[in-house]
């Protein structure tokens, strides 16, 4: 059991909303984060790399996500059943060689230490293990856990507030470094953020644990302890870029506040105004009439330029690899995190007065007019019947890009699903299609794993909404058996939500037949 979480107040969500981030500090026994980065210094020195299996052969590393304040953060901000995301990772970072010379807070790239495995390049996260899209809304949250002491000198991570609203990671302002950083503490940002790694210029490794934490269910209200409603710019602003009308929407979907239309000022033409800033604000500026019409209009303007095929990394002799070509961050179907047309951002703010016309987009022959359209209607989460069955015939598109975007418009709308909509979810899950199986990245996943994959959180998100028990926890053992591990965690914990005398005993004979034996240590006679 648990421990009574520690809920957010106001102020503090307000603050994550316009700066992305928050600091907290996991409210456990000193000795706890100094076990953790003993086994943490014991495994890197002696034992393999772990990847996602870190908690299991750490499980000691559980006690901080499920720690009273940690818990009530998350569920401040992701909902009462939010999931922990099935990748996570260590971000270690060695001491590098060499004396730096003009290396400040927004330096690009600085080297790091052999065998680092923390990027110091400004990036954005991409979404493990194939793409997803890009939500101004708080749908997926990371965490980095930080188990030991780390001055600046160690490298803490480097953020851009408020930069989870941008389509790049090009405007470096208002960085925020650290001088210190506690031992325990836990920094809950948006998982779009733009971040890096710094230098390690000690002697010893620095280490820090990656999460992701995924959304399950659209708020009606607010999960924090809420004293107020109306939004308030925080103190703890960070940001000096204007993003108030973003805030406004995003604070008002969270408190459960229908969307219908947006009433923030119309967009600044400030000299002074950034690129970002001045993007955000006309994404969510006054809906005005005649805007949905010449949305659609503009969005349509996109069809024929093959924006859903990837533009991919070429070797030394010109032959193409399966890696993304990111350079000058186009616009269009990537495997590492999906930016959507500016025009799917803004229909999506506008809301349910958008469903009608992006219904009608959603017959579009091109797949990536097809793919934003999808992308807005599950933004605004409104779904009328003629909408649904436009989504579900999407499910027989021929481009896996297609219907793993129609799953996730659809997975926040299984409460009103019946047995057609599981039908055409049980089609998707079981069909093999030979183009869906060729590996899209160098580690080997295919257009048909991320499918699977994405069907199962919607199956997952069936388990606490759905009112069709059965058909959920008949897909989602079905999802048990696949060989892409994280649809078959996923489907794992949608079969414990489920909580039925027969769904139980399925999720726990699954996890125990993968039981991590961890008296097993080191290098010697590993038996």
């Amino acid at each position: 059991m648990m421990a009574k979480p520690s809920l957010l107040n106001d102020e503090q969500v307000r603050s994550f909303i316009v700066n992305g981030m928050l600091f907290l500090r996991a409210d456990v026994d000193e000795s706890t984060h100094q076990e953790i980065n003993s086994q943490l210094t014991y495994t890197n020195q002696n034992e393999t790399w772990l990847g996602n299996n870190l908690p299991s052969r750490i499980p000691l590393i559980h006690e901080i996500l499920r720690s009273p304040t940690i818990n009530g953060a998350l569920i401040s901000l992701a909902g009462p059943n939010y999931y922990v995301h099935p990748h996570r990772a260590l971000h270690r970072s060695t001491p590098v060689e060499g004396v730096f010379e003009n290396l400040n807070a927004e330096t690009n790239a600085p080297k790091m230490g052999k065998n680092s495995t923390a990027g110091s390049g400004w990036h954005q996260d991409a979404q493990s293990p194939l793409a997803r899209a890009r939500h101004h809304l708080p749908k997926y949250l990371i965490g980095f856990y930080f188990p030991h002491d780390t001055p600046r000198e160690m490298g803490p991570t480097r953020l851009v507030p408020g930069s989870y609203l941008d389509s790049e990671p090009t405007e470096i302002r208002d960085v925020v470094l650290p001088d210190f950083v506690e031992a325990g503490t836990f920094l809950l940002v948006h998982f779009d953020m733009v971040h890096a790694g710094y230098p390690n210029q000690t002697e010893v490794d620095r280490h820090m644990v990656k999460f992701v934490f995924a959304r399950t269910e659209i708020p009606t209200s607010p999960s924090w302890n809420t004293e107020d409603t109306k939004w308030v710019q925080p103190k703890n602003t960070l940001v000096s870029k204007n993003l108030t009308s973003a805030s406004t929407y995003i604070w008002r979907w969270l408190i459960g506040t229908s969307q219908g239309g947006n009433h923030s000022s119309n967009p600044s033409n400030k000299k002074s105004d950034s690129d970002s800033s001045s993007r955000i604000s006309k994404i969510y500026c006054k809906v005005n009439a005649g805007d949905v019409e010449a949305l659609i209009k503009s969005l349509l303007t996109k069809k024929g330029q093959q924006k859903h095929e990837r533009i991919l990394v070429r070797d030394h002799e010109n032959n193409p690899i399966p890696r993304d070509d990111v350079r000058n961050y186009p616009v269009r179907w990537n495997e590492r995190a999906v930016v959507m047309e500016d025009e799917a951002y803004r229909l999506a703010a506008i809301g349910k007065d958008a469903i009608g016309p992006l219904t009608d987009v959603l017959s579009s022959s091109d797949p990536w007019i097809q793919i934003n359209a999808a992308f807005a209607i599950g933004e605004i989460n409104e779904y009328p019947e003629r909408t649904l069955s436009a989504l579900l015939r999407l499910l027989d598109s021929p481009h896996h890009q297609v219907v793993r975007q129609v799953l996730d418009a659809l997975a926040f709308n299984t409460n009103s699903f019946d047995k057609t909509c599981f039908r055409a979810v049980e089609t998707v899950i079981t069909k093999a299609v030979s183009n869906w199986q060729t590996p899209l990245v160098q580690r080997g996943w295919t257009g048909q794993d991320q499918v699977r994959l994405n069907a199962a959180f919607l199956l997952l998100n069936a388990a606490n909404a759905s009112n069709l028990k059965a058909e959920t926890e008949r897909l989602l053992t079905l999802l048990l058996k696949d060989s892409n591990g994280y649809a078959a965690a996923v489907a794992a914990e949608g079969l414990i939500r489920l909580k039925s005398p027969t769904s139980i005993p399925a999720a726990i004979q699954y996890l125990q037949d993968r039981r991590w034996d961890e008296s097993i240590k080191g290098k010697t006679k590993a038996f």
